[in-house]
């Protein structure tokens, strides 16, 4: 019997797949046969009733043992769905944009016997919560992201979007002050996975910055304020790639790397000093390069994260019966961005529409109250209002 019929088996529930997935899914097949499943494509042609369904059958047919739920900004599937799926297996919520879609997710991860987060500070959030929480990184093979031993010729690199926050603020205030920057970004002069890696090595220091994007667009924040500052995934790349990394600070930082691992600043000034006083002690990014090589690779490498979500999964599987013990109620707000969603995602399909204002307004909990009234009231206002700016758009 070979290796990979030896594994257990896991469905991964993706929204769509996206250019990201392969990571997740390669992250995943390290410890799991896996089945994708794709939640859009099924909701879109069928409807939410339907992807229970089919999900529950492919869990019987499979024997799977675990289902993992990728479903960042997909609200249409929530604590009530995965609620919904087969008891027998283990439910693990994955988050890489938890920063902005917490007070969501912790209500959804109540279902769940795991949350997987690229954001260490989550992680805590999760387990004051009474939630299992592991930290997750996204881009963390050695097989992609790994030295090349090519000759460093780069004396500063940059690569993402420019436009974010006050990214290109900073570049242009370390060009002013003489520092040479190769810059690439996500939408032009974009690099491949391979090309990417090969800049990487060759660069001294590769610069990171943690402010997010303007957060006003989402429709679930964790914050009234301009940005928050986020762990970023660069710095698992470039530490594996046995580079220096500079970052702008962030709080999450300190609870995976040490100063002499991961040297941070706060503001342009201190960037320009950092950077200057790097580019000229070869020997001192030599030691640092190393250590943060060796922090990553031992502990947020693909390998030791997955060794630490099998223990996990194993920690919580006497535990099943413990999901939603410590959910008071499913507030107003969550029901309600549930139900907009799912309508918009049934779009043509009147009956499975009815069948969600149905089974949210008038089943659920008995008897109609203010909330159920409020519900229905924005629902209908809300549809109004989506249909007229569907068309305008459509005119427009």
């Amino acid at each position: 019997m070979d290796a990979i019929s030896k594994k257990p088996v896991c469905i991964l529930l993706e929204k769509s797949p996206r250019r990201w997935s392969e990571h997740l899914r390669r992250k995943l097949s390290l410890s799991y046969k896996l089945i994708c499943v794709d939640a859009y494509a099924i909701i879109h042609h069928s409807g939410y009733r339907i992807l229970s369904d089919e999900l529950n059958r492919i869990i019987d047919d499979s024997s799977a043992t675990v289902v993992f739920f990728s479903i960042d900004y997909f609200y249409g599937i929530d604590v009530e769905f995965i609620s919904g799926i087969n008891q027998s297996v283990q439910k693990v919520l994955v988050t890489f944009d938890d920063l902005s879609l917490h007070s969501f997710n912790s209500i959804t991860a109540t279902s769940c016997d795991l949350v997987l987060t690229a954001d260490p500070l989550s992680r805590l959030k999760y387990l004051e919560k009474g939630i299992d929480a592991v930290y997750f990184p996204l881009e963390s093979s050695k097989t992609i992201y790994r030295n090349l031993g090519r000759e460093k010729k780069i004396d500063v690199l940059f690569f993402g979007n420019t436009k974010l926050a006050d990214r290109q603020y900073y570049i242009d205030f370390l060009r002013e002050k003489g520092l040479r920057i190769e810059v690439y970004g996500e939408v032009t002069n974009y690099l491949g996975e391979s090309e990417l890696v090969q800049k990487i090595c060759e660069s001294h220091i590769v610069l990171n910055f943690s402010k997010t994007g303007l957060l006003g667009k989402e429709q679930v924040q964790e914050s009234h304020h301009r940005y928050l500052w986020q762990v970023k995934g660069r710095i698992i790349e470039v530490g594996l790639c046995r580079t220096v990394c500079v970052s702008e600070y962030a709080p999450g930082l300190e609870l995976l790397y040490s100063d002499a691992e991961l040297p941070t600043f706060r503001t342009p000034e201190e960037c320009h000093i950092l950077l200057s006083n790097l580019l000229s002690h070869d020997k001192k990014r030599e030691e640092i390069a190393n250590r943060i090589y060796r922090r990553t690779l031992s502990e947020y490498e693909d390998l030791p994260i997955m060794s630490i979500v099998g223990k996990a999964l194993s920690n919580q599987r006497d535990k099943q019966n413990q999901r939603g013990a410590n959910l008071l109620a499913t507030p107003y707000w969550y029901r309600k961005l549930r139900l907009r969603v799912r309508l918009q995602h049934l779009s043509g399909k009147v009956r499975e529409k009815v069948y969600e204002i149905n089974n949210e307004v008038f089943r659920s909990n008995g008897r109609m109250n203010y909330l159920k009234i409020m519900l229905l009231i924005d629902i209908v206002a809300w549809s109004v209002y989506d249909q007229f700016l569907k068309r305008f758009l459509r005119h427009s």
